[in-house]
């Protein structure tokens, strides 16, 4: 959502595990096959409730404006790397992701 042309505030819901990071930066389409970014990277932590929401400001120079969009993807090193706690749910790399064989994560009684 657009809260001007210093802050866009990025929310969403994944069924990632509660801790995961997500990484996120703002960028708009450029030229035939191209992506320019108006942000940074940075870091977003997924609640307890597969949640969550991030205002993201400009890089320096630059402002918003309509048309831009928001990429939200799951990384595994800096600087949003995994905690050891979610790795051992989706794995080192993402390797259990969309393995519905769950014994990477929880025992089995």
């Amino acid at each position: 959502m657009l809260e001007g042309p210093n802050a866009i505030r990025v929310q969403g819901a994944t069924n990632l595990p509660s801790g995961a990071n997500i990484e996120l930066y703002v960028a708009e389409f450029y030229g035939d096959n191209g992506v320019k970014g108006y942000s940074d990277s940075t870091c977003v932590t997924v609640d307890k409730s597969g949640l969550f929401k991030k205002d993201i400001h400009p890089e320096t120079g630059a402002s918003f404006h309509l048309g831009l969009f928001a990429v939200a993807t799951l990384s595994f090193d800096s600087p949003c790397k995994q905690k050891p706690s979610v790795q051992k749910i989706i794995g080192e790399t993402g390797q259990y992701l969309g393995n519905d064989n769950y014994d990477n994560s929880f025992k089995r009684t």
